[in-house]
């Protein structure tokens, strides 16, 4: 775990992906609304990212972890 302020978690997340390298990362949030937020900035900012939650239909949710499952190389 690793205490951050709220308004720079978006920043530490990048931060972390880039520094250890990671190509696919599940992230954790509170409510489908920050799940929307935080996919947005890192999309922004050069990171694919798509919100996974209960309000995306079924057809599309399988969909997204069926790319995320697959994926080979690259970033996610």
């Amino acid at each position: 775990m690793i205490e951050v302020d709220a308004n720079r978690r978006t920043q530490l997340l990048r931060h972390l992906l880039k520094e250890n390298e990671w190509e696919r990362v599940l992230v954790f949030v509170a409510t489908q609304h920050s799940a929307q937020i935080v996919a947005e900035k890192l999309y922004k900012n050069g990171v694919y990212a798509v919100p996974f939650h209960g309000d995306i239909a079924q057809g599309t949710r399988t969909d997204i972890l069926a790319q995320f499952t697959s994926r080979a190389g690259g970033t996610w």
